[in-house]
């Protein structure tokens, strides 16, 4: 026969009351107008990468041109197309025989607060 140990209450131990949680530190009040430039901004990056993608998507000729002045390493005829667009912002280009990879980049308050990455590939 087997007998199994069986757990019988007993008193209360003596434990501690519950650790407190560490308090969390205070921190000032928050100011979203940072944020807020910077989505504005940013609505302005949306509208430059849509007038590139709309552009690409409806003009094989330019979508030709472009990829013939980087298949020629030709970076100034790239962005001189590019820029030709009509965007507004700086614009960073890469490219590679896979792709296009461009970078708008837009600022608010004299600093760059948001950019924006396009990847085509070809």
């Amino acid at each position: 026969m087997y007998y199994y140990p069986v757990w019988i209450p007993c008193a209360p131990q003596a434990y501690g009351p519950y650790p407190m949680p560490p308090s969390r530190p205070s921190y000032p009040e928050v100011d979203p107008s940072t944020l807020t430039d910077s989505a504005k901004a940013f609505q302005s990056l949306m509208s430059d990468a849509h007038i590139i993608i709309e552009k690409f998507a409806t003009s094989p000729s330019f979508s030709q041109q472009v990829m013939e002045a980087a298949q020629q390493s030709n970076k100034e005829k790239v962005k001189q197309l590019l820029e030709g667009t009509g965007i507004k912002h700086p614009i960073k280009i890469r490219y590679n025989p896979d792709g296009l990879h461009l970078t708008l980049t837009a600022q608010s308050q004299n600093q760059d607060c948001c950019k924006m990455e396009l990847a085509f590939h070809w």
